[in-house]
């Protein structure tokens, strides 16, 4: 327990979030702190859990399986990548883009230093001091928490087309062939998952 004075609070720019229990300051760098512990836990990582998107004579199956490997399914852990290739932005012209940030409510800018700090703390992104810069923005989702997003409609108005060939329907329906089960994976944040080539890092700083 603390008492923080108001030259304290003024100093690091905190801002209570009352919904969440929670209170964010820091001027440089951003800290979220809760009142409320244990954290309340993300939505679609309490639904994986309770397996609430899985039809009941069936939940059974999949229970032994979530305790068996648990260690899998822990939020915001170190985020791996692959290790096959690196995603390299080449730009039309090597031309300096800065955008101003978009106005955003005391509300949204919390959420936004919140999941910066998640993705620091899960190696998603890293300190930069790049002059290339696209704005963040808080999106709003029905029934889900609010994300982080970038705006990167200019860069990619900057960055060279790559082509690539679209595959033929009626050579995937014969590949399937008399198959009659199919699974479905998703990769959870699949983005996340191909690095960026380190020549290419500074043109996403946000």
């Amino acid at each position: 327990e603390a008492i923080l004075g108001v030259p304290f609070l003024e100093s690091t720019q905190a801002s209570m979030d009352f919904s969440r229990r929670c209170i964010h300051l820091g001027v440089t760098n951003r800290y979220t702190i809760y009142w409320d512990l244990p954290p309340k836990v993300p939505r679609q990582f309490k639904d994986a859990l309770e397996l609430v998107h899985i039809a009941e004579p069936h939940k059974h199956l999949f229970e032994p399986l979530l305790n068996e490997y648990s260690d899998l399914f822990q939020p915001w852990v170190r985020q791996p990548t692959t290790l096959t290739t690196k995603h390299v932005i080449i730009l039309k012209e090597h031309k300096i883009m800065s955008q101003k940030l978009y106005p955003m409510t005391a509300k949204r800018k919390a959420i936004l230093y919140e999941q910066i700090e998640e993705l620091l703390k899960a190696g998603v992104v890293e300190p930069s001091q790049s002059p290339y810069c696209s704005p963040p923005v808080i999106v709003e989702r029905p029934g889900k928490d609010p994300r982080l997003c970038i705006d990167y409609r200019r860069l990619n108005s900057l960055t060279e087309d790559e082509p690539s060939t679209l595959p033929k329907i009626h050579e995937n329906l014969r590949d399937l062939g008399a198959a009659r089960i199919f699974t479905l994976l998703d990769l959870k944040s699949g983005y996340f998952q191909i690095p960026m080539d380190e020549g290419s890092k500074r043109y996403t700083a946000f």
